[in-house]
């Protein structure tokens, strides 16, 4: 498991030196998740980051019984739990596998470390990490900005495997809609 993930950071962030993938290795935990398992539970003290190295999962929020998705990370993105500043406050959010998933888990703790003994591994995790600020922040804006209509189309064009590999219901929440209209936006898109 371990190749294929330096294989990844090197292809998609920066080709890392044999001294520094040892050092990776070391501090990489691999687990695995069944479809539908909670990674990590609002209420619970976030001390990791992890790496998604095979599969789907979606971040949501449980309010007063009903899920709202926030987003989804597919293969090659970092996860920052909403608390990675301090790693001690419970999570407000919910991690789940929308299918079978493998993440790389990140003490910490042993991740700073990591980082100072090899400067090059922190820059790649905050690529890392601002890449996914930037998907959130736009797509904050487009909920502010876009028509549902618009909202759809627009992640249909830069998250197309979504809605094969996401349920309608999780894909309705996250553009702010029900899966009834979502339904109604499809068939009006697909006529046109």
């Amino acid at each position: 498991m371990f190749d294929e993930f330096a294989s990844i950071i090197n292809e998609k962030y920066e080709p890392l030196k044999e001294s520094e993938l040892n050092a990776l290795q070391d501090y990489a935990i691999f687990r695995s998740y069944k479809k539908n398992e909670i990674i990590l539970a609002e209420s619970s003290l976030s001390q990791t980051i992890f790496f998604v190295l095979k599969g789907y999962l979606r971040v949501y929020y449980d309010i007063r019984g009903i899920d709202k998705t926030t987003f989804f990370h597919s293969k090659g993105k970092f996860v920052w739990t909403g608390n990675q500043d301090t790693f001690q406050l419970a999570c407000k959010e919910n991690y789940q596998a929308l299918e079978t998933t493998t993440l790389v888990h990140f003490d910490p703790s042993k991740i700073e470390q990591l980082f100072k003994l090899f400067p090059k591994l922190e820059r790649i995790a905050r690529l890392g990490a601002e890449k996914g600020l930037r998907e959130y922040q736009q797509f904050t804006a487009s909920l502010l900005l876009l028509s549902p209509e618009e909202r759809f189309l627009q992640l249909m064009k830069v998250n197309k495997e979504l809605f094969q590999r996401a349920p309608q219901k999780h894909i309705a929440s996250y553009l702010g809609i029900s899966p009834e209209t979502l339904s109604r936006i499809k068939k009006r898109v697909y006529i046109k």
